[in-house]
């Protein structure tokens, strides 16, 4: 119980630092969205800017996945070959 109280531990850990260029860029770009809400109260500013949000983290992904996957993988080999290896 304990290997795999560590392994979760690991993992959520693990899905913080993999999604952490999406938690940037999704705060820096509220962050904005925010302030020219308030410069310019008469836009529909959430609205307009959406379908930038979705394309700039679409972007992002195809940017970093490459790197996520290989991260992702190496943990999980390192964290499941336990499984593997016949206890003494």
């Amino acid at each position: 119980s304990e290997h795999l109280m560590m392994i979760m531990s690991k993992s959520f850990m693990i899905a913080i630092q993999l999604s952490a260029p999406h938690l940037v860029l999704a705060l820096v770009f509220y962050l904005g969205s925010g302030v020219l809400a308030r410069l310019m109260p008469a836009m529909q500013v959430f609205f307009v800017l959406m379908p930038i949000q979705i394309t700039s983290a679409f972007f992002l992904l195809m940017a970093v996945m490459s790197s996520i996957m290989t991260y992702h993988a190496e943990f999980f080999e390192d964290s499941f070959t336990a499984f593997l290896v016949p206890a003494e």
